[in-house]
């Protein structure tokens, strides 16, 4: 005589689960694509919460032969489930051009909230997800961002150097060029970033070599750079990652005088490891 063997299905599909986030969060950090949803600093939590999943789950393992929640309907653990599936299905990619808007991205002070700027033109250049707005930590005094010695320029820029903006001064030379634009006027600039365009807004000799910037997590999103008058701009394919150099300037953007760079060249580039940038 077969006896069947009795298994409560909503203990089951709470191990399941945790086990299965448990696996994802370390999934995304093996394979690096934890960068995609969270800032860096994060990662130990994922760490601990994955462990923390895994051991709950080990724990609740006796609870199966258990008749106590057996007859609570498993659609109460929907709203665990639905994502859970969505990352099986939906295979984690960068933000791009799509996600920017120039009023985010060229708002008046990138050290302040994006959502909060009344002005067109961002200091951090920030642009915002169309679902998301974004807040961008405040800094106390903009850092005066450190100028490689070895980046001497070949023209009359000022202090007869190149401005190198890198992945961990991005920040900071934006808050430097809006705070203390006319230091920076006349000076050689280099910076990488993907192309930008805003029919709407920019004149046809205009882009941005736009970044993604990360506070927390991709939920708070937004895009910064620094507006590029170009004459080839149109030559030039949206997302594509390219390095500009040129020479500091002001322009009036929507009303605003905000820093911008009078190109001399932009040279295809491959995109970095990291494609985010965060402010601390």
């Amino acid at each position: 005589m077969n006896i069947k063997t009795f298994v409560n299905r909503f203990v089951l599909l709470k191990i399941a689960l945790l086990l299965g986030f448990s696996l994802f969060f370390l999934v995304i950090i093996l394979t690096g694509t934890v960068s995609l949803y969270v800032h860096p600093r994060i990662e130990p939590y994922l760490i601990f919460a994955s462990a923390v999943m895994a051991l709950i789950a080990l724990l609740m393992l006796p609870r199966l032969k258990s008749h106590s929640d057996d007859k609570k309907s498993p659609w109460l653990l929907i709203a665990f489930a639905v994502p859970l599936f969505l990352t099986l299905i939906l295979p984690p990619q960068p933000m791009g051009s799509a996600s920017v808007s120039t009023s985010d991205l060229l708002a008046a002070n990138p050290s302040v909230s994006a959502s909060d700027s009344a002005q067109p033109v961002n200091e951090a250049n920030v642009p915002v997800s169309e679902q998301t707005q974004a807040q961008v930590i405040p800094t106390a005094k903009p850092v005066q961002p450190e100028i490689p010695e070895s980046q001497e320029a070949d023209s009359g820029a000022d202090e007869g150097q190149t401005l190198l903006v890198t992945n961990d001064n991005f920040y900071d030379v934006l808050n430097a060029l809006y705070d203390d634009m006319d230091d920076y006027l006349g000076r050689r600039i280099e910076m990488t970033g993907f192309v930008f365009f805003d029919p709407e807004n920019f004149s046809a000799d205009q882009f941005v070599p736009a970044r993604l910037l990360m506070t927390c997590c991709a939920a708070d999103m937004v895009a910064v750079g620094v507006l590029c008058r170009y004459d080839d701009a149109a030559t030039l394919e949206e997302d594509s990652w390219v390095k500009v150099t040129g020479i500091v300037s002001a322009t009036n953007f929507l009303g605003e005088t905000v820093p911008s760079i009078e190109v001399e060249s932009v040279r295809k580039t491959t995109p970095p490891d990291d494609e985010y940038i965060y402010p601390y």
